[in-house]
């Protein structure tokens, strides 16, 4: 029996492991890493497109509001657009992007645009066309 137990003790196969080693250690910290840099560039790209589609929505909406009174009233002579409410240019912020309205065409088409410089970077623009019904 002690002949075994001294095998044993000596080729350390009879020891129990007291803790994690180093490269454990390390493999689990990469791991976790890897898992929250992951879940941070999702949430992050996410976060981006969100703010892309509600810059396109509210421009989309102003083009509406114009191909309105575009319907409503005689096109602007100035070939500029119709003067959006508080503004005395055809420039409307919204959240810190700025947008740019234009009417541009002879009846009895017409297009209406919307020019902003993304709060992401780069810029958009949504066109809309009217065709005045005769």
């Amino acid at each position: 029996m002690n002949i075994i137990r001294t095998i044993f003790s000596r080729t350390g196969l009879g020891r129990q492991e007291r803790g994690d080693t180093i490269v454990e250690v390390l493999i689990a910290i990469s791991i976790i890493s890897l898992v929250l840099v992951s879940a941070y560039v999702i949430t992050n790209k996410n976060t981006l497109s969100s703010q892309d589609v509600q810059e396109h929505t509210y421009a989309q909406g102003l083009v509406v509001g114009q191909l309105e009174l575009l319907h409503t009233q005689p096109a602007p002579s100035s070939g500029g657009c119709f003067i959006p409410p508080s503004s005395t240019d055809c420039s409307v912020t919204n959240g810190g992007a700025k947008y740019m309205l234009s009417i541009t065409g002879t009846a009895p088409v017409y297009a209406v645009t919307a020019k902003w410089d993304s709060l992401l970077g780069g810029s958009g623009d949504v066109t809309m066309y009217y065709r005045i019904p005769q």
